[in-house]
This record gives structure tokens, sequence and C-alpha cells, in this order.
């Protein structure tokens, strides 16, 4: 832990044991808390990795944070409602795209569309069966009541 001896205004890194917690509890010293990182801002863009000759992808709304390191892809429908549903979580907030990266992927068309009945923010229900891998009982398969359908 990082302190500030009082008298003299001196820091200093020391192990956190009884000794230090005494000298805290008497006043001797005070801990000096490090500062919080400054949230980062995201950088948006557009991304066409079919552009590049990759068949496994297209069109997409990227944003990344050089603070967090959190980076996202996205392609929702070709249109300002579903595309300003895109939520950038990093660094404690939500961002969602700028005015000018939204209207480019809206006037590009976007991306692929999504399967029939799905959306934006969309995670489809999973699919239950009559037995479940039991990881406790050694891999072997268990019947568990309620899941199923």
């Amino acid at each position: 832990m990082h302190v500030r001896v009082k008298a003299t205004g001196k820091t200093m890194h020391v192990a956190r044991d009884s000794s230090t917690e005494l000298m805290l509890a008497a006043g001797l010293i005070e801990e000096i808390k490090p500062e919080p990182p400054k949230p980062g801002t995201a950088v948006w863009s557009l991304t066409n990795p079919a552009a590049e000759g990759s068949e496994y992808s297209h069109l997409t709304i990227r944003a990344a944070c050089d603070v967090c390191a959190q980076k996202i892809w996205g392609s929702p429908r070709p249109n300002m409602a579903d595309v300003n549903k895109l939520v950038f979580w990093h660094c404690g907030k939500g961002e969602r795209p700028p005015a000018h990266v939204a209207a480019e992927y809206v006037k590009a068309g976007g991306g692929l569309p999504f399967p029939k009945g799905q959306g934006a923010n969309h995670q489809p229900e999973p699919k239950y069966s009559e037995s479940v891998l039991d990881m406790n009982n050694h891999g072997r398969t268990t019947k568990i009541e309620g899941v199923g359908r």
C-alpha cells in the first residue's frame, strides 16, 4: 500500500500488516488511494472483412476502447432505430454509435439481415434437451426435472 508519513510528508510503499494498521490507527501515516483511471472514449468505425476477401463476415459497426481494451462488432438492421439500439459497454459506461457512423452504415445498406424473427439485441431462446450433462457426476448424463420441453 502507498502511504504518507504525516510528520514529514514523505511517501512510501509499505506492506499491509499489523504494524502498518497500528500506525494508520494512531494517525502517524495515511493511506494514499490511487487515482481511478479516466474512462476511455470509444473509437467507432465501419469494417467490411468481406471486401478484404473474407467469406465469413460482412459490413459491421465496430467500437474499441484503448483504456479498457474492450471491443465489439455489430450488424443491426440498416435503419437508424436498430442502429441506435447498439450499445458499447466499456469503462463502466455505455456509448451508442455516433451519428456519422450510423448514417454511413444505413446508407451502405448494413450487413447481412438477421434470420426471420430476430433483430438487434435479440438472443435466440436456447434449445433444451431431455438430459443435461452433469459435470459433478463425472460426465454421466443425468435426467434433471423441469428441463426439457
